[in-house]
């Protein structure tokens, strides 16, 4: 015991640094990750963004019949098929003429519907075109009037008639 007493303890030694560190990580986890769960449960809530993310999900399926224009079809998809995922670049570009009102009802949806498709590669033509309303043309006295309007973006793979790959853009226009 007598040796023990000119020996002093230390309050911060490696032990007490390093403890200290995982607790503040842990707390800082917790925190993002409670921020992430109610950030997706906000974004879940909005009826618009899930009609928008359920549009653009039906999107890439192929559509029946196939190679038609959305007019024509009973379900409009723009898929190559149910294995393969990319777009089909040709499909895309037949359904540009169609109504906001035909996409509204071939895609069973409550609210109206626009997609954007947006293509950086093509060159000497318009890199976008828009399948349904053209939001950008829509005057501000129109969109005053909309109660409400959401946008969702995917990027996707699409294949054009010679077979090539390119990277397409869509949003997705959902509103009322």
């Amino acid at each position: 015991m007598k040796n023990l007493k000119g020996l002093k303890g230390q309050y911060f030694s490696f032990d007490a640094i390093i403890s200290s560190v995982i607790f503040i990580l842990t707390i800082v986890t917790l925190l993002s990750h409670w921020h992430s769960v109610r950030s997706a449960l906000d974004f879940q809530t909005n009826e618009n963004i899930r009609e928008a993310i359920r549009v653009s999900d039906l999107s890439f399926t192929p559509g029946y019949p196939a190679n038609e224009r959305c007019s024509t079809q009973s379900q409009i998809g723009f898929a190559v098929s149910w294995q393969d995922k990319r777009l089909n670049y040709t499909n895309l570009e037949l359904c540009a003429s169609t109504s906001s009102n035909t996409l509204q009802s071939n895609l069973s949806s409550s609210l109206k519907v626009s997609i954007k498709v947006e293509n950086q590669s093509v060159l000497g033509s318009d890199p976008y075109f828009y399948i349904g309303t053209n939001m950008d043309d829509m005057s501000d006295l129109d969109r005053s009037k909309l109660k409400s309007i959401s946008k969702f973006r995917r990027v996707a793979t699409a294949v054009n008639r010679l077979g090539e790959e390119q990277m397409i853009y869509l949003d997705f226009y959902v509103y009322n």
